[in-house]
């Protein structure tokens, strides 16, 4: 079982490396009415907003705050926090540079995705992470999870089915989702995402049920 959590973490940043390496559809094949009118929609809705304002976030004791992101979570009773080392890793990058000023952070995500945290149950390896990224196009949550969900039932090492994107409010904010499971292992990830100036900040869980999803959306305020 950890070995597949592993798998559909490499999921996870497979998508996001593609989906911003490839500029949302760069090729003009693929690139349709809709997609760019969604595009063009979401330009208009960030021109005012203030992206010099970047951050991972930090965490405080037990409590990871973002005022970037407008996220605000309390680490889960029996929960251990990702450290540095650990998300450096995962973003294959050295541990200086997440300590470096956040600019430097904001160019980074221009070119793959930044954890602002990662942490985990070590009883049952369920887990959540925070992830920023910035789209080479300004795209709308909504095509940016319609790319997620064609990524990963593409995947041929995974056996993925990916529902309806859906509206849901956490910790006071509006995030589109989409639920997907691995067929044969009783896993499921969830998928928040929402545009924050040019930015797609994600909330990404995964567990084994979405009773336990739900329980831990409820440490968000």
């Amino acid at each position: 079982m950890k070995k597949l959590l592993k798998m559909m973490l490499l999921a996870i940043m497979l998508c996001a490396v593609t989906f911003t390496i490839t500029g949302c559809g760069n090729d003009e094949d693929t690139q349709n009415q809709e997609q760019q009118e969604n595009v063009q929609e979401n330009e208009q809705n960030n021109e005012e907003s203030n992206n010099d304002n970047f951050s991972r976030g930090e965490w405080t004791d037990d409590q990871y705050n973002n005022e970037f992101a407008k996220i605000t979570f309390n680490l889960p009773e029996g929960w251990v926090k990702a450290t540095d080392e650990q998300i450096a890793e995962m973003m294959n990058i050295g541990t200086e540079m997440l300590n470096e000023d956040q600019q430097q952070l904001a160019e980074l995500s221009e070119q793959t995705i930044v954890y602002g945290m990662a942490a985990n149950n070590p009883n049952d390896n369920s887990n959540i992470s925070v992830t920023l990224e910035k789209p080479i196009l300004t795209v709308t949550p909504e095509y940016y999870l319609t790319s997620v969900k064609q990524q990963l039932e593409a995947l041929s090492s995974m056996d993925y089915t990916v529902g309806e994107q859906y509206d849901v409010e956490i910790g006071g904010e509006s995030y589109l989702a989409v639920d997907a499971e691995v067929e044969g292992y009783g896993v499921c990830q969830s998928y928040f995402v929402k545009a924050e100036g040019d930015y797609i900040v994600g909330i990404i869980i995964t567990a084994f049920n979405r009773d336990q999803v739900n329980e831990i959306l409820t440490h968000f305020e």
